[in-house]
């Protein structure tokens, strides 16, 4: 049986003052859960990019200004094509040998502060915050790497 592929979008959104990035609580198994990068499947009257724009106003009740290379502006090259934003990356996270995610990964800043119940499904959090808090190695990696770049540190 082919492994199965699910397309998804995942969305690093920082807070107005590109300190913190908004973290989702779920559920891994049983009692655990551990805060991980926000996502949702693709669906078929969407783009990618107005799936993560429809995201970040679901959870944080915002819009937000998408970060990303200054040529993936959208731009119409004829009357049938139009490019669109493109996601900052594009990672594949192994499941297991039946199933796999591709995300699109998108990097935006909320167009205003969301405050978030402590301890609630949603958190702001910089990398010192991830410290000790369940969360996947490579999203401790992405906050990290993503909030040192933004602040010009190497």
């Amino acid at each position: 049986m082919p492994k199965k592929r699910l397309h998804r979008v995942a969305v690093y959104l920082m807070d107005p003052d590109r300190r913190r990035i908004m973290l989702e609580r779920v559920e891994v198994s049983g009692h655990r859960s551990q805060y991980t990068v926000p996502t949702r499947g693709l669906s078929d009257h969407e783009t990618p990019y107005e799936t993560a724009r429809n995201l970040v106003r679901e959870l944080a009740g915002t819009d937000m200004n998408l970060l990303s290379y200054p040529d993936s502006i959208p731009a119409v090259l004829d009357f049938q094509t139009l490019r669109l934003q493109a996601p900052l990356f594009i990672e594949l996270i192994y499941v297991d040998s039946e199933k796999d995610y591709v995300d699109m990964v998108y990097l935006g800043v909320a167009r205003k502060a969301t405050e978030f119940p402590e301890r609630g499904r949603l958190g702001w959090f910089n990398a010192e915050d991830l410290v000790g808090n369940t969360a996947p190695k490579y999203v401790k990696r992405a906050v990290r790497q993503i909030l040192r770049l933004v602040h010009g540190q190497n």
